[in-house]
């Protein structure tokens, strides 16, 4: 529950489509509207977690080996993300030497 609820939090503070209504309300129809929508919002966030998660552990204890399947799946994921990490340490450093000449300013 605990992964779950930092997952959450850390959703809360990246903002998305929720933050600009939220602000575009605020600045077109005013304070209250705004508080209003940002209530609203928060409620449906957390209204579709909760149902997402219980649903999730519902599933996960009524089918057992669907929750073993993902800790495997994960791992092997894992283990695969650690296999490229070490072929990228390596490999030789000519692509990362090549990007030093890139000039980045006309992206910005």
């Amino acid at each position: 529950m605990l992964p779950a609820l930092g997952f959450f939090i850390l959703n809360v503070f990246i903002p998305g489509p929720n933050v600009l209504n939220t602000i575009a309300t605020s600045m077109g129809s005013g304070r209250s509207s705004g508080i209003a929508c940002a209530l609203a919002t928060g409620l449906g966030v957390t209204i579709t977690a909760l149902v997402l998660l219980f649903g999730a552990a519902i599933i996960f204890y009524k089918i057992p080996f669907i929750h073993n399947g993902f800790i495997v799946i994960g791992g092997l994921l894992l283990i695969y993300f650690a296999k490229r990490y070490i072929q990228k340490a390596l490999s030789s450093h000519e692509k990362l030497i090549a990007l030093q000449d890139i000039d980045f300013k006309p992206a910005f």
